[in-house]
């Protein structure tokens, strides 16, 4: 799934390494979730508070969308009994 968010590369040295996934098994986080919590502790000290933005209504996910679902089938040619007209070409 694609996100908003941005991305960087770390390079980190094996000690800062293996303190970060310590913190990380403590956690019970994956060692890139440890990562934003501890960058974001130092560059937010009194916290923040996220709260997502809406979606203009035509991009939310669940409405229905152009070429959304199964194609419908195709409707067969009737004829007046009621039969169609591959039934009536088979009959002959």
């Amino acid at each position: 799934m694609p996100t908003r968010l941005k991305r960087i590369s770390v390079a980190l040295d094996d000690e800062a390494y293996a303190k970060l996934e310590e913190l990380a098994l403590s956690s019970k986080r994956p060692i890139s979730s440890m990562a934003v919590v501890l960058l974001e502790t130092v560059l937010f000290p009194g916290g923040r508070v996220v709260t997502p933005k809406k979606k203009p209504k035509e991009d939310r996910r669940g409405g229905k969308r152009e070429g959304a679902g199964r194609p419908r089938k195709k409707q067969s040619n009737t004829t007046n009994s009621g039969e169609s007209s591959t039934e009536q070409k088979d009959s002959e």
